[in-house]
């Protein structure tokens, strides 16, 4: 019987990629992964294309039929087909822990690529700004999030002190006095017990200043 061509395909595929050889051109893999770096590259130039006419005519990039409203990036029937496969198929912490480290690596190398070609680590597409490793825009839009993150740790420290909640937890304070619950003022207590006194600088040359200032009021006296 006569093979059908997905399966002359597939064939091909496994055949190569048991190779060690790219399952799309047949060369030989030039790097860490299933494709080499000019199929990867074209792959990705592709996808990056139909993602783009997905946004511009709000097609979902999923199911590649329904349309998107608003600032939808996958319709509701995806989305909920996404949802129902994560309830019927959870993530074991292992496989969990294994993607996380896969991932973390895959990002590193991408990072030292990136920074060894003199290209932003972040987006990849603009040169870096030197002696930074990220291009302007990208260190803009980075120092605008850490600027938010900033007002907004204020005003939720602002918002516990007013509402008497722990400073550092949130939590009520079921202490007297004090800005901090009594489980935190006990780590904070614990923390600053376990800290080598007498072996940093500035409480050294505070005692010394202490010293001083009390033999020098015992003189006047």
């Amino acid at each position: 019987m006569a093979l059908t061509q997905k399966e002359i395909s597939h064939n091909c595929y496994k055949r190569r990629k048991d190779n060690g050889l790219c399952p799309r051109c047949g060369k030989p893999l030039d790097r860490t992964g299933y494709y080499c770096s000019d199929c990867l590259k074209k792959n990705n130039e592709r996808e990056k294309e139909f993602r783009e006419w997905c946004k511009e005519y709000k097609i979902c990039p999923q199911c590649k039929k329904n349309k998107l409203f608003g600032d939808e990036h996958i319709c509701p029937e995806c989305l909920a087909r996404k949802a129902i496969y994560r309830a019927n198929n959870p993530i074991s912490d292992e496989k969990q822990k294994q993607y996380n480290e896969r991932f973390k690596k895959q990002q590193k190398t991408l990072y030292q690529q990136r920074k060894e070609q003199g290209v932003c680590t972040r987006c990849g597409k603009r040169p870096a700004a030197k002696p930074k490793a990220k291009c302007a825009i990208c260190l803009k839009k980075d120092a605008q999030v850490h600027r938010k993150q900033y007002y907004d740790k204020i005003d939720i420290k602002e918002y516990r002190k007013a509402n008497n909640l722990c400073y550092h937890c949130g939590n009520p304070i079921d202490r007297e006095t004090g800005q901090l619950c009594q489980s935190c003022w006990d780590k904070c207590r614990e923390n600053g017990l376990k800290s080598p006194h007498d072996n940093t600088y500035w409480r050294q040359d505070n005692n010394m200043v202490f010293k001083w200032n009390r033999g020098a009021k015992n003189e006047h006296k």
